[in-house]
């Protein structure tokens, strides 16, 4: 009987050995997917941020070119008046 009773406390030892080491490995988990968790806000924060970016680059983009073209329109109209008028001296 007191045999008996040994193992059934060496079975009740290992058990809450074991049961210590789950619950590291489940607390390590919770903060590693805590971690994790905060590291994707960051990077979806970033990515928002990198797009709205982008929009306002192609934005601007749009203004310039459309800047370039009158730009080069006015000049191309200049250049032809100026022209005419020299041919007109000639």
């Amino acid at each position: 009987m007191e045999k008996q009773s040994k193992l059934n406390q060496a079975m009740i030892v290992e058990a809450n050995q074991k049961l210590d080491e789950m619950s590291r490995a489940l607390n390590e988990a919770d903060s590693s997917k805590k971690k994790l968790q905060v590291e994707q806000q960051d990077l979806q924060r970033q990515i928002e941020e990198t797009e709205n970016g982008i929009a306002a680059l192609g934005k601007s983009k749009i203004s310039l070119t459309t800047q370039l073209e009158d730009t080069r329109l006015k000049n191309n109209i200049k250049c032809d008046l100026d022209l005419s008028h020299l041919e007109a001296c000639f």
